[in-house]
């Protein structure tokens, strides 16, 4: 395959129980930069005269994918909830917000060996809340609930401005990992900032590996991009699998 600008046309993550490659039609990749902008590489064609919901979704997607990658590269034992009591922070300052929680999170990992990946949301009425994956020296109190699956619900006590739950993780870790991406939706806005948040030292991004394989030969299904102006296929080896190619079945699109 003929290279354009030192780009290759296959990038390979290497994940702790599976192999997904992604091979594109045209030369985008670089060990120096994730990948080129895709509309650099048809001159002819022009860019659309509105790309703010192309770049919207894009960065969207991005975030999804960055979420799962730092779930699943890091072992996380709780998923939790926190929300707000009004009577000791104001529910709806994201700014004051924002500096309670980067203390709070800065403490717990000085003191006791946090480490999160949280997502902030806003509920209907406007008020903060937020969902996560953590880990640590955790202080939980049994809440005397249980989910329907009979995992018992636990209240975080180092969670000092409102409410929260902790449950145990449980079941196929991948899964668990896909799941926490829902809560990053289209219509999902930032949220101090950013999508999400993350304490502790941490794994951030799989192993690559760059290569050129012929397009043509790659036997999964194509889907094409009309702002990228070419066309991509992903598969999946799963550990166990004697190399056997799979459809890229990890779904974190819109």
């Amino acid at each position: 395959m003929e290279k354009t600008r030192d780009g290759q046309n296959t990038k390979i993550e290497i994940y702790p129980n599976f192999v997904r490659t992604t091979v594109c039609s045209k030369p985008i990749f670089n060990r120096a930069r994730e990948y080129y902008t895709f509309l650099d590489f048809d001159d002819k064609k022009s860019k659309p005269k509105n790309m703010n919901n192309v770049v919207r979704d894009d960065s969207i997607i991005r975030a999804k994918r960055k979420v799962f990658d730092i779930a699943l590269l890091n072992s996380y034992d709780y998923f939790f909830t926190w929300t707000l009591d009004s009577s000791k922070i104001d529910r709806y300052n994201v700014s004051v917000i924002k500096k309670k929680l980067i203390k709070y999170l800065n403490n717990m990992q000085q003191r006791y060996n946090f480490r999160c990946l949280l997502i902030p949301e806003f509920h209907k009425d406007g008020a903060l809340h937020f969902h996560g994956l953590c880990s640590g020296d955790l202080k939980l109190v049994d809440s005397g609930k249980t989910t329907d699956s009979g995992q018992v619900i636990y209240n975080m006590s180092q969670w000092k401005l409102g409410f929260s739950t902790a449950i145990k993780l449980y079941g196929d870790y991948t899964t668990i990992c896909k799941y926490i991406t829902k809560y990053i939706s289209k219509d999902f806005k930032k949220i101090f900032g950013k999508f999400y948040y993350t304490c502790g030292q941490l794994v951030r991004e799989p192993d690559k590996v760059y290569t050129d394989l012929e397009y043509h030969l790659v036997d999964c299904p194509s889907y094409h991009n009309e702002e990228a102006n070419c066309s991509f296929k992903y598969f999946t080896n799963y550990a166990g699998d004697s190399n056997e190619e799979k459809g890229f079945d990890i779904d974190i699109s819109l």
